[in-house]
This record gives structure tokens, sequence and C-alpha cells, in this order.
């Protein structure tokens, strides 16, 4: 049996190796896990869970009711070589599942901050780095590398292995394949998987488990064509969309992603796009291509 010391009969638990700064704040019914460190200005949100040989470094915001795993480093430096050890911060919501070795950042830049929402599962070994920003119910499967300043919106899920490139946007009800390499904003309610990465349709599944209608699924679907399959570009398809669709709450979140600013371009690559590359430039085995 470990050792455990209850604080001031609040029902929090430390164990007596860990380590807690005397700036750090900790709520009721927390539990901190052996050789865990906790360190200055971090704040823990009641009923959170701290596994064991964890660090939570500085300048954090843990909400409550949060799980988190053995292994887990939350508030180390950002690997960003212009950091010069500016005050940032990382805020976590509450309700969270954080699995065993994920790192999560410090932001780079003054008064930068590092956010992840609420009820999402970030699973074993994946990368949460500076400045990133990840909303509320997101799954981010096991050794998944998002890169700085990426912008993951609610709902979203993410394949394990999956690369995401800096200042790259997921909308929301976004699926991403695993292993996939995601160089470009990504449009609400897609289906984006492969390295080069393809937009293969519209997560129909995830929109109906969400309970979004079928007759909303199929204006998203003709959504999907006029930015796809029409020939249009991003500016035209949205101009297109508000004239000739259904003004849907669905319609106009698609509509706002497309015409917010983009760091990276939005993503018009298609499957048809790939295969229509193929049927041009046909095998030809005996040189080896």
């Amino acid at each position: 049996m470990f050792s455990l010391a209850e604080r001031d009969g609040d029902g929090t638990i430390i164990h007596p190796t860990a380590t807690i700064h005397r700036t750090a704040s900790l709520g009721k019914n927390v539990k901190i896990g052996a050789y865990t460190v906790i360190g200055p200005e971090v704040r823990i949100g009641d009923e959170t869970e701290i596994g064991p040989h964890s660090l939570i470094a500085r300048w954090t915001t843990i909400g409550q009711g949060n799980q988190i795993h053995q292994g887990v480093c939350i508030g180390a430096p950002p690997q960003d070589v212009k950091y010069k050890g500016e005050r940032g911060e990382i805020i976590i919501g509450d309700k969270n599942i954080i699995r065993e070795f994920v790192t999560i950042h410090l932001p780079s830049g003054k008064e930068g901050k590092t956010t992840i929402g609420d009820e999402n599962f970030i699973m074993v070994h994946a990368h949460v780095p500076h400045n990133c920003r990840i909303g509320n119910q997101v799954v981010v499967g096991g050794y998944v590398g998002l890169a700085g300043y990426a912008e993951i919106s609610d709902q979203v899920i993410i394949g394990g292995l999956a690369g995401i490139h800096q200042y790259v946007r997921i909308g929301r009800l976004t699926m991403v394949g695993a292993q996939s390499k995601i160089v470009q904003d990504v449009p609400p309610f897609m289906l984006v998987e492969g390295n080069p990465s393809q937009v293969r349709g519209i997560n129909s599944i995830g929109l109906q488990r969400r309970g979004v209608s079928n007759a909303a699924i199929a204006e998203i679907k003709k959504a999907f064509k006029l930015i796809y399959e029409s020939g249009h570009n991003i500016s035209q398809a949205a101009k297109e969309i508000k004239k000739r669709l259904k003004p849907l709450p669905e319609l106009e979140e698609i509509v706002r992603f497309l015409e917010e600013e983009s760091k990276r371009g939005i993503s018009k690559k298609t499957a048809l796009e790939k295969e229509a590359e193929e049927l041009l430039i046909p095998e030809i085995p005996e040189l080896g291509i």
C-alpha cells in the first residue's frame, strides 16, 4: 500500500513523495500521486486527480474533475528557439482525460496562452505545443503531434499518429484519419486523411451522432460540392453557399470558417483529384514507378 497524507480534512490527498510549491493552489478532493511535482503558480481545481511521476511545472490553471495520468508533463518551456522565458499561461478546463506521457507546453511570446477546453480525451504520448487551442469534446489519438498555434475546434476527432502543421485550423466535428499529415486548414464537418492529406467527404456519421438533422446533412453535402467539386476558389465557394443554400447554422459556420483569416490556406485537395492524377500518370512497372 502507498502511504498517503490527507490535507486539512478537505479530502485532498497528496502522496508523501510528491512536491508541492508553496505558491501552488489545490482545490478540494484533489489527489496527487507519488513523485509528482507541482510547480510555482499552479492552480488545480476540485476533484482533479494527477497520477504518479507527473510534472505541472508552472503558470498553469487546471479546472475541476480532470484525470491526469502518470508521466504527464504540463507547463514545460515551449520548443521554440525564440522563447526567452517570457511569462505565458496554460489553461485547462473541466472533466478532461489526459493519458500517459502527454506533453502540454507553455506558450511562446509575452502573455501568450495554450488552452484546452472541457471534456477532451487526449491519449498517450500526444503533444500539445505552445500557443495551441483545443476546444471541447475533442479526441486526440495516441502519438498525435500538433505544432505551434494549431487550432482544434469542438468535437474534432484526430486519429493516432497524425501530424498537424503549425497554424493549421481544424473545423468543428471534422474527423482526421490516423497517420495523416495535415498542412492546411480543414473546414467544419469534413473527413480528411492521408499523406499528403485529401478531403474525402463530410463526416456524416459524426453529424448524425451529434443530432444534426438529415436535411442539414444534405445541405452540408451540397456545400462540400461547392467547395471541392465546382471549380470555385474559396471566396467564390463561400459566396455561392450563402447565395444558393439554406441559411442553416451549420452552413453559416462553414462560411465563417472560409472567410476567416488563414495563415496556411484551406485544403482543396480531394480524393477525386488524386484519382484523376493517377489516371493521368499511370504506373510503369518496367521503370519502377
